[in-house]
């Protein structure tokens, strides 16, 4: 079938069927398809882009890179003036999300808007479990005692979900964010080993404490580029030796670029939720200062693009 061909009330049904692995739920979301998409490509793509197909996708292969792929052009060089922009605006968006959708900023579904978030608490929480459980089994994997770890140092806590899991498993854990709403949560789970500390300024991250364990998930991959550099340098820097790391963030979308000054010009300091990316090379050159090394890298999905972008999670231990 030509993805140009005029839509068709058959079309739509068997789209359902194989991509979705339904029944359409009436005949006017049936109507509402042929009169707004059109075309079969078009109502391909709606699907293949809608939640629904994103969540239930896990058999499908993950985007990955062959090496025929051009670079992508991310500046990385900016000023102490620039740097402290660039912190301001994210500090500035996730404080305000933290005030008023704190659990949809975690994970961009409408089900975790405050207004629906009662009815699915319990599966917002076994998302934190899903990714505890990924990330448990990656140390298992690779010969890791989570148990052994003394203190864990987790970037971009959020509301706690996966905090609770890491404290019971390590000897001590201490959780950062940039939003203090989004903390006031995680504070609520009286977890008896372990403390919250807001990042307020720039200079917090040279004051991070020394730590066994760094866990990250689905935080790095908000902020710009020299951003991201600036955070995992100093998070390598204060990374006891023997120490392990588990963090993820996108590497590679090929029509991203990153300019500093064009992204201060262009007005992007606005609120809007960003998503940005680092290439592996910036990041192997991070490690390779700090005498970190790689265990193990892989794809995930944790941006919810699989098909549009790579995103990947890396287990690292410094020598």
């Amino acid at each position: 079938m030509n993805s140009k061909e005029p839509l068709t009330r058959d079309a739509v049904l068997w789209g359902y069927r194989l991509l979705l692995g339904r029944e359409p739920e009436s005949d006017g979301v049936v109507d509402a398809k042929l009169a707004g998409l059109g075309t079969v490509g078009a109502f391909v793509a709606d699907l293949l882009h809608s939640e629904e197909f994103r969540r239930g996708s896990e058999f499908l292969p993950l985007a990955t890179t062959t090496g025929n792929e051009p670079p992508i052009r991310v500046e990385s060089e900016v000023s102490p003036g620039e740097m402290e922009t660039l912190f301001q605006k994210v500090s500035k968006v996730w404080r305000a999300l933290g005030e008023s959708e704190p659990h949809w900023s975690v994970i961009t579904s409408e089900k975790f808007l405050q207004k629906n978030l009662q009815s699915y608490q319990e599966e917002f929480d076994a998302l934190g479990a899903r990714h505890f459980d990924f990330f448990e089994k990656s140390l298992n994997r690779n010969g890791i005692e989570l148990s052994g770890q003394e203190v864990c140092l987790e970037l971009g806590c959020g509301v706690g979900r996966v905090s609770r899991r890491l404290a019971e498993k390590c000897g001590y854990l201490i959780g950062y964010d940039i939003s203090d709403a989004h903390l006031g949560h995680a504070r609520k789970l009286d977890i008896g080993n372990a403390e919250f500390r807001c990042i307020e300024t720039l200079d917090d991250f040279d004051d991070l404490p020394e730590f066994d364990l760094f866990y990250s998930l689905i935080v790095l991959q908000h902020n710009p580029p020299p951003l991201i550099e600036r955070i995992l340098d100093r998070v390598f820097n204060k990374m006891k030796r023997g120490g392990v790391g588990y963090f993820q963030l996108p590497t590679y979308r090929s029509d991203y670029a990153f300019s500093v000054g064009s992204y201060l010009s262009a007005g992007a300091l606005n609120d809007d939720m960003e998503m940005h990316y680092l290439p592996q090379e910036r990041v192997f050159a991070l490690m390779e200062k700090h005498s970190v090394s790689a265990i193990q890298i892989f794809e995930d999905d944790c941006t919810g693009r699989r098909f549009e972008e790579i995103s990947n999670t890396f287990l690292v231990k410094k020598r």
